[in-house]
């Protein structure tokens, strides 16, 4: 019985304040607060329209209050807007979402996306649901348009899976603003290209007219970009010798040394050439563990993504794809297209820089 008292008289009365906490504030209480319609509060969450600021002034006096943060989803709701843009790394031939955060050349777009993003007000939402693979399955970012979570899509890459191409057909039909990063695959799109197929066949005939002609690439044989490079190349250098090394396959850094080792003595590798920086530098490091020099042992030459990355292998002839503009004019270029829905389809020219550091030798006769 005493305990029961005490422990009643002990009982904590919220304060004013903890008790506006732990209510659930909709619209409708700071509209009530501020003696305004739900639709003035609206236009004040959305930016649309003219509210005088008196009345903009109360509103935001009543969201300080009740400590209001509004749910981007239900903004979707009441003005048709999120103010949120979903990011997609597809995975494919040329895509694997463990990449996204360790590979240099999507990792330095997403810093740029989020740079140009966070001048603008608006939050970046992460897709990693793929929602492709079984029979009938389509793209997993569909989801996010049709819940309207979204107000556009970036793609950092595409790629010819069937869905994927199918959900991006289903964004054009419905209008939905995107862009991706890559070669324009449809008239009407709005995209960034770094040109790939031009900084990686120059960086290739460095290799070849100092007269390389056994060449090791760091990277995956079924990229159909390269590919189309090789055999061009191939007519005018009818003995050029690719041999593949897919860095991807080799989880330890003693393995790919392991193979690399093995594939120099095997076919007389001369040079080496990657389109990764994350591959230049474990290929480096192989090389230097073998007691391999550059480039009196070997020449190497490779593709970097940010001046910092340029900065590390200061000794690599590197071509500069720079990434991380790229991701902010990814950015500004779709918020163009939400902000003005008919704005004529574009496509921004990035043309990399080959800096060359003297990692190239002529091949001695």
């Amino acid at each position: 019985m005493f305990r029961d008292d005490v422990n009643s008289r002990m009982k904590v009365i919220p304060s004013e304040e903890t008790a506006r906490q732990m209510t659930q504030i909709s619209i409708k209480d700071i509209a009530k607060r501020a003696d305004v319609s739900i639709a003035t509060v609206s236009r004040v969450l959305n930016n649309k329209g003219n509210v005088k600021p008196a009345t903009l002034k109360r509103v935001r006096e009543a969201m300080d209050f009740y400590h209001y943060e509004p749910n981007q989803n239900a903004r979707a709701l009441v003005g048709g807007t999120t103010q949120t843009i979903g990011l997609f790394y597809p995975a494919g031939n040329a895509g694997n979402y463990s990449l996204l955060f360790s590979e240099g050349y999507t990792l330095e777009l997403l810093r740029g996306v989020t740079d140009q993003l966070n001048e603008t007000g608006y939050s970046l939402y992460l897709i990693n649901d793929p929602g492709t693979g079984s029979a009938g399955s389509k793209a997993g970012f569909l989801k996010y348009v049709e819940q309207n979570r979204v107000d556009g899509l970036i793609f950092l890459h595409v790629n010819g899976d069937k869905a994927f191409q199918a959900g991006l057909d289903s964004l054009r039909s419905a209008g939905f603003p995107f862009t991706y990063a890559g070669e324009r695959i449809n008239s009407g799109d709005i995209n960034v290209y770094a040109h790939y197929t031009e900084y990686m066949r120059n960086i290739l005939l460095q290799l070849l007219e100092a007269g390389h002609r056994r060449i090791l690439y760091t990277g995956m044989s079924s990229d159909i970009r390269l590919s189309g490079i090789l055999k061009e190349l191939k007519r005018r250098y009818s003995d050029m010798e690719i041999i593949f090394e897919d860095h991807a396959a080799f989880m330890s850094d003693s393995m790919l040394k392991a193979s690399i080792e093995k594939n120099i003595l095997k076919n007389r590798i001369t040079a080496s050439f990657s389109d990764l920086y994350i591959n230049t530098v474990r290929i480096l490091y192989s090389f230097a563990s073998l007691g391999l020099a550059v480039p009196e042992d070997i020449s190497v030459a490779g593709v970097v993504h940010s001046q910092e990355q340029l900065a590390l292998t200061a000794n690599i002839s590197s071509a500069l794809v720079p990434s991380r503009e790229m991701g902010r004019e990814l950015a500004r270029l779709l918020l163009e297209r939400i902000k003005d829905p008919d704005s004529a389809p574009r496509q921004a020219d990035f043309h990399p820089v080959f800096y060359d550091r003297g990692s190239i030798s002529s091949v001695k006769v």
